[in-house]
């Protein structure tokens, strides 16, 4: 983690493991995580195991949390961005590095407009 804190991040960097449950100190990141994991990423399960099942429920709910994804990655960056004085102090590549890190992020983003033209009508019921 320091490698990754001294190139890119320095909230992982200067302030790693400083909160009693770990992780980066800068504020918000951790309620952030777990409120995801608790709701998009269950969401996001739930869909993929209906789409996979071909039905039309699990297709409408993979575009909305593709979406929230979409907003899930803007609220991220806002807040990194907020904390930049914490974030991107010190390092290598502060936000030239971050947004090369963030292409993997973005590249689901990708399977939106596929969604919205796949046939709604070949998923059952």
């Amino acid at each position: 983690m320091v490698g990754w804190g001294a190139m890119f991040d320095a909230g992982y960097f200067w302030h790693y493991n400083e909160l009693w449950i770990g992780g980066a100190a800068a504020p918000g990141e951790k309620s952030m995580v777990f409120g995801m994991i608790l709701t998009v990423f269950a969401m996001r399960c739930a869909a993929a195991i209906g789409f996979l099942q071909m039905k039309r429920w699990g297709h409408q709910w993979m575009i909305v949390t593709c979406w929230m994804g979409v907003l899930i990655w803007c609220l991220y960056v806002f807040n990194m961005t907020l904390y930049a004085d914490v974030r991107f102090a010190g390092v290598i590549f502060p936000v030239v590095g971050w947004w090369l890190y963030d292409i993997f992020y973005i590249t689901p983003f990708l399977a939106i407009p596929y969604l919205h033209t796949v046939n709604r009508e070949i998923f059952s019921d």
